[in-house]
Protein backbone atom coordinates (compact mmCIF):
# COMPACT_ATOMS: atom_id res chain seq x y z
CA UNK A 1 0.00 0.00 0.00
CA UNK A 2 1.60 3.73 -1.34
CA UNK A 3 1.97 5.31 2.33
CA UNK A 4 2.20 8.64 1.21
CA UNK A 5 -1.39 7.99 2.02
CA UNK A 6 -0.74 6.91 5.76
CA UNK A 7 -0.44 9.28 8.55
CA UNK A 8 2.41 6.99 10.08
CA UNK A 9 5.73 8.11 10.62
CA UNK A 10 6.57 4.06 9.66
CA UNK A 11 6.70 2.96 5.71
CA UNK A 12 6.41 0.16 4.29
CA UNK A 13 4.59 -1.69 1.40
CA UNK A 14 2.90 -4.40 3.64
CA UNK A 15 -0.51 -3.03 4.71
CA UNK A 16 -3.23 -5.77 5.58
CA UNK A 17 -6.87 -6.06 4.37
CA UNK A 18 -8.99 -6.04 7.52
CA UNK A 19 -10.70 -9.47 7.73
CA UNK A 20 -14.21 -8.51 8.19
CA UNK A 21 -13.74 -7.31 4.27
CA UNK A 22 -12.60 -10.42 3.45
CA UNK A 23 -15.30 -11.99 5.19
CA UNK A 24 -17.97 -9.89 3.70
CA UNK A 25 -17.07 -10.84 0.15
CA UNK A 26 -17.03 -14.27 -0.21
CA UNK A 27 -14.29 -16.95 -0.90
CA UNK A 28 -11.55 -15.96 -3.18
CA UNK A 29 -9.36 -18.69 -5.07
CA UNK A 30 -6.33 -16.86 -5.43
CA UNK A 31 -4.59 -13.65 -3.45
CA UNK A 32 -1.48 -12.88 -5.88
CA UNK A 33 -0.21 -10.16 -3.27
CA UNK A 34 -0.01 -11.58 0.17
CA UNK A 35 1.61 -11.35 3.29
CA UNK A 36 5.00 -12.78 3.86
CA UNK A 37 3.31 -14.07 7.32
CA UNK A 38 -0.28 -13.34 6.57
CA UNK A 39 -2.55 -12.38 9.91
CA UNK A 40 -5.73 -14.89 8.12
CA UNK A 41 -6.10 -16.45 5.00
CA UNK A 42 -7.37 -14.37 2.28
CA UNK A 43 -7.50 -17.24 -0.50
CA UNK A 44 -7.35 -21.05 -1.10
CA UNK A 45 -4.01 -20.09 -2.79
CA UNK A 46 -1.88 -17.37 -1.69
CA UNK A 47 1.17 -15.88 -3.36
CA UNK A 48 3.35 -13.38 -1.54
CA UNK A 49 6.30 -11.37 -2.59
CA UNK A 50 8.82 -14.09 -2.79
CA UNK A 51 6.55 -16.38 -5.24
CA UNK A 52 6.15 -13.04 -7.54
CA UNK A 53 2.27 -13.05 -8.09
CA UNK A 54 2.90 -11.50 -11.50
CA UNK A 55 4.68 -14.40 -12.57
CA UNK A 56 2.06 -17.53 -11.37
CA UNK A 57 -0.88 -18.34 -13.09
CA UNK A 58 -4.07 -16.89 -12.17
CA UNK A 59 -7.35 -18.82 -11.95
CA UNK A 60 -10.48 -18.73 -10.65
CA UNK A 61 -11.78 -15.69 -7.88
CA UNK A 62 -9.12 -13.52 -7.61
CA UNK A 63 -8.71 -11.03 -4.04
CA UNK A 64 -6.34 -8.08 -5.14
CA UNK A 65 -4.78 -5.83 -2.34
CA UNK A 66 -1.91 -4.72 -4.33
CA UNK A 67 1.38 -3.23 -3.26
CA UNK A 68 1.24 0.20 -3.47
CA UNK A 69 4.63 1.19 -4.74
CA UNK A 70 5.26 2.28 -8.46
CA UNK A 71 4.97 0.18 -10.82
CA UNK A 72 4.05 -2.84 -8.78
CA UNK A 73 0.37 -1.34 -8.64
CA UNK A 74 0.18 -0.92 -12.15
CA UNK A 75 1.70 -4.32 -13.12
CA UNK A 76 -1.18 -6.04 -10.69
CA UNK A 77 -4.10 -3.91 -11.82
CA UNK A 78 -3.46 -4.03 -15.39
CA UNK A 79 -3.63 -8.41 -14.98
CA UNK A 80 -6.10 -8.41 -12.56
CA UNK A 81 -8.11 -6.05 -15.44
CA UNK A 82 -6.71 -9.14 -18.03
CA UNK A 83 -8.27 -12.08 -15.66
CA UNK A 84 -11.59 -10.26 -15.26
CA UNK A 85 -12.61 -12.18 -12.23
CA UNK A 86 -11.86 -10.87 -8.85
CA UNK A 87 -12.29 -7.74 -6.59
CA UNK A 88 -9.83 -5.21 -6.33
CA UNK A 89 -9.47 -2.55 -3.20
CA UNK A 90 -7.38 0.28 -3.86
CA UNK A 91 -7.08 3.81 -2.72
CA UNK A 92 -9.78 6.47 -4.39
CA UNK A 93 -7.48 8.35 -7.15
CA UNK A 94 -10.28 8.23 -10.15
CA UNK A 95 -8.37 11.10 -11.64
CA UNK A 96 -4.85 9.07 -11.85
CA UNK A 97 -3.74 7.60 -15.45
CA UNK A 98 -4.65 4.11 -13.56
CA UNK A 99 -8.12 4.34 -13.26
CA UNK A 100 -8.84 6.49 -16.20
CA UNK A 101 -6.92 4.54 -18.85
CA UNK A 102 -7.45 0.80 -17.05
CA UNK A 103 -10.19 0.44 -14.65
CA UNK A 104 -12.97 2.58 -16.32
CA UNK A 105 -12.12 1.00 -19.37
CA UNK A 106 -12.31 -2.69 -17.56
CA UNK A 107 -13.76 -2.69 -14.34
CA UNK A 108 -18.01 -4.25 -13.96
CA UNK A 109 -18.84 -2.20 -10.74
CA UNK A 110 -17.11 -0.19 -8.10
CA UNK A 111 -18.04 0.81 -4.25
CA UNK A 112 -16.80 4.25 -3.36
CA UNK A 113 -15.85 2.96 0.62
CA UNK A 114 -18.09 5.58 3.25
CA UNK A 115 -15.72 5.30 6.06
CA UNK A 116 -11.54 5.23 5.65
CA UNK A 117 -10.03 1.51 5.83
CA UNK A 118 -7.80 1.34 9.08
CA UNK A 119 -5.48 -1.35 7.67
CA UNK A 120 -3.34 -3.63 9.90
CA UNK A 121 0.81 -3.34 9.60
CA UNK A 122 2.29 -6.99 9.47
CA UNK A 123 3.09 -7.08 13.54
CA UNK A 124 -0.87 -7.23 13.98
CA UNK A 125 -1.22 -3.56 14.96
CA UNK A 126 -4.05 -1.27 13.58
CA UNK A 127 -2.64 2.05 11.54
CA UNK A 128 -4.05 5.42 11.83
CA UNK A 129 -6.27 6.41 9.18
CA UNK A 130 -4.97 7.13 5.81
CA UNK A 131 -5.32 10.90 3.94
CA UNK A 132 -7.34 8.62 1.60
CA UNK A 133 -10.61 6.82 0.87
CA UNK A 134 -11.00 3.50 -0.37
CA UNK A 135 -12.74 2.04 -3.49
CA UNK A 136 -13.38 -1.82 -4.10
CA UNK A 137 -13.52 -2.58 -8.04
CA UNK A 138 -15.52 -5.83 -9.35
CA UNK A 139 -14.33 -7.48 -12.75
CA UNK A 140 -17.00 -9.83 -13.80
CA UNK A 141 -20.79 -10.01 -13.22
CA UNK A 142 -20.68 -12.35 -10.45
CA UNK A 143 -18.69 -10.08 -8.61
CA UNK A 144 -20.33 -6.98 -8.98
CA UNK A 145 -23.25 -8.74 -7.82
CA UNK A 146 -21.62 -9.84 -4.76
CA UNK A 147 -20.03 -6.40 -4.20
CA UNK A 148 -23.61 -4.66 -4.79
CA UNK A 149 -25.43 -7.06 -2.02
CA UNK A 150 -22.18 -7.08 1.02
CA UNK A 151 -23.02 -5.00 3.98
CA UNK A 152 -19.84 -3.08 3.49
CA UNK A 153 -20.79 1.23 3.64
CA UNK A 154 -20.26 2.57 0.41
CA UNK A 155 -21.94 4.09 -2.40
CA UNK A 156 -22.21 1.26 -5.48
CA UNK A 157 -21.89 2.24 -9.01
CA UNK A 158 -21.85 0.36 -12.24
CA UNK A 159 -19.57 0.94 -14.94
CA UNK A 160 -20.93 2.52 -18.26
CA UNK A 161 -18.84 2.15 -21.04
CA UNK A 162 -19.24 3.34 -24.54
CA UNK A 163 -20.30 0.88 -27.06
CA UNK A 164 -18.26 1.69 -30.21
CA UNK A 165 -20.05 2.22 -33.49
CA UNK A 166 -20.04 -0.58 -35.89
CA UNK A 167 -19.89 0.76 -39.37
CA UNK A 168 -21.91 -0.24 -42.29
CA UNK A 169 -18.37 -2.88 -43.93
CA UNK A 170 -17.86 -4.27 -40.48
CA UNK A 171 -21.59 -5.55 -40.23
CA UNK A 172 -22.24 -6.80 -43.91
CA UNK A 173 -18.92 -8.82 -42.98
CA UNK A 174 -20.23 -10.62 -40.04
CA UNK A 175 -23.61 -10.85 -41.28
CA UNK A 176 -22.12 -12.50 -44.81
CA UNK A 177 -20.31 -14.99 -42.03
CA UNK A 178 -23.12 -15.46 -40.16
CA UNK A 179 -25.44 -16.43 -43.20
CA UNK A 180 -22.56 -18.48 -44.64
CA UNK A 181 -22.58 -20.61 -41.34
CA UNK A 182 -26.07 -20.62 -41.33
CA UNK A 183 -26.18 -22.19 -44.95
CA UNK A 184 -23.77 -24.91 -44.16
CA UNK A 185 -25.80 -25.70 -40.67
CA UNK A 186 -28.94 -25.67 -42.61
CA UNK A 187 -27.23 -28.23 -45.33
CA UNK A 188 -26.55 -30.37 -42.51
CA UNK A 189 -29.91 -30.55 -41.00
CA UNK A 190 -31.42 -31.40 -44.42
CA UNK A 191 -29.06 -34.37 -44.96
CA UNK A 192 -29.76 -35.56 -41.09
CA UNK A 193 -33.41 -35.00 -41.86
CA UNK A 194 -32.90 -37.36 -45.21
CA UNK A 195 -30.89 -40.09 -43.69
CA UNK A 196 -33.29 -40.19 -40.84
CA UNK A 197 -36.26 -40.69 -43.03
CA UNK A 198 -34.63 -43.12 -45.49
CA UNK A 199 -33.90 -45.37 -42.36
CA UNK A 200 -37.02 -45.44 -40.87
CA UNK A 201 -39.46 -45.65 -44.15
CA UNK A 202 -41.92 -48.50 -44.03
CA UNK A 203 -43.34 -48.49 -47.68
CA UNK A 204 -41.30 -46.55 -50.21
CA UNK A 205 -42.70 -43.69 -51.98
CA UNK A 206 -45.09 -44.09 -55.01
CA UNK A 207 -46.52 -47.34 -52.93
CA UNK A 208 -50.36 -47.95 -53.12
CA UNK A 209 -51.37 -48.47 -49.95
CA UNK A 210 -54.76 -49.43 -48.00
CA UNK A 211 -55.36 -47.07 -45.24
CA UNK A 212 -57.44 -48.66 -42.15
CA UNK A 213 -59.04 -46.63 -39.39
CA UNK A 214 -60.81 -49.15 -37.20
CA UNK A 215 -64.22 -48.37 -35.31
CA UNK A 216 -63.78 -45.53 -32.40
CA UNK A 217 -65.40 -43.58 -30.17
CA UNK A 218 -65.67 -39.64 -31.84
CA UNK A 219 -63.85 -37.64 -29.21
CA UNK A 220 -65.24 -38.28 -25.89
CA UNK A 221 -68.83 -38.31 -27.55
CA UNK A 222 -70.82 -41.67 -26.99
CA UNK A 223 -71.05 -41.64 -30.62
CA UNK A 224 -69.37 -44.74 -32.32
CA UNK A 225 -67.90 -44.28 -35.89
CA UNK A 226 -67.81 -47.46 -37.73
CA UNK A 227 -64.62 -49.12 -39.42
CA UNK A 228 -63.45 -47.00 -42.44
CA UNK A 229 -61.20 -48.30 -45.40
CA UNK A 230 -59.47 -45.91 -47.87
CA UNK A 231 -57.06 -45.95 -50.70
CA UNK A 232 -54.10 -43.69 -51.46
CA UNK A 233 -50.73 -43.74 -52.45
CA UNK A 234 -47.42 -42.75 -50.68
CA UNK A 235 -45.82 -39.55 -52.40
CA UNK A 236 -43.55 -38.94 -49.71
CA UNK A 237 -42.23 -39.29 -45.72
CA UNK A 238 -41.82 -36.30 -43.47
CA UNK A 239 -41.01 -35.55 -39.90
CA UNK A 240 -43.83 -34.80 -37.43
CA UNK A 241 -43.27 -32.35 -34.53
CA UNK A 242 -42.87 -35.43 -32.23
CA UNK A 243 -39.60 -36.50 -34.54
CA UNK A 244 -41.71 -39.52 -35.67
CA UNK A 245 -40.93 -40.32 -39.75
CA UNK A 246 -44.85 -40.44 -41.24
CA UNK A 247 -45.77 -40.73 -44.91
CA UNK A 248 -47.52 -37.95 -46.73
CA UNK A 249 -50.08 -39.70 -48.30
CA UNK A 250 -52.23 -38.69 -51.48
CA UNK A 251 -55.75 -39.60 -52.99
CA UNK A 252 -56.21 -41.50 -56.03
CA UNK A 253 -57.31 -40.23 -59.29
CA UNK A 254 -60.21 -41.31 -61.75
CA UNK A 255 -57.91 -43.83 -63.31
CA UNK A 256 -56.69 -45.12 -60.10
CA UNK A 257 -53.55 -43.49 -60.04
CA UNK A 258 -51.79 -40.46 -57.64
CA UNK A 259 -53.40 -38.02 -58.09
CA UNK A 260 -52.59 -33.76 -56.48
CA UNK A 261 -55.11 -34.42 -53.80
CA UNK A 262 -53.87 -34.84 -50.42
CA UNK A 263 -55.22 -37.54 -47.99
CA UNK A 264 -55.52 -36.27 -44.08
CA UNK A 265 -56.07 -39.19 -42.04
CA UNK A 266 -54.97 -39.40 -38.21
CA UNK A 267 -52.09 -41.84 -38.53
CA UNK A 268 -52.45 -42.38 -34.72
CA UNK A 269 -55.72 -44.22 -35.30
CA UNK A 270 -54.31 -45.84 -38.62
CA UNK A 271 -53.47 -48.76 -39.95
CA UNK A 272 -51.37 -49.21 -43.25
CA UNK A 273 -51.02 -51.88 -45.39
CA UNK A 274 -49.70 -52.34 -48.74
CA UNK A 275 -52.17 -53.49 -51.63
Amino acid sequence: MNTTFERSANSTDEWYTPKEIIDALGEFDLDPCAPVVPLYKTASVMYNKNDDGLKQEWKGRVWLNPPYSRPLIECFVKRMAEHGNGIALLFNRCDSKMFQDVIFEKATAMKFLRNRIRFFRPDGTRGDSPGCGSILIAFGENNAEILKNCDIAGKYVRSIRMTKKMNKEEFLSKRYAIDLKLKELNGEKEQLEKEYIESNQVFPVGSKVCITVPAHERNNESILVPEAKKLAYIADYEIDDNGEVVPSLRQLDYNGGMSAIPLFVNLKKAIIELV
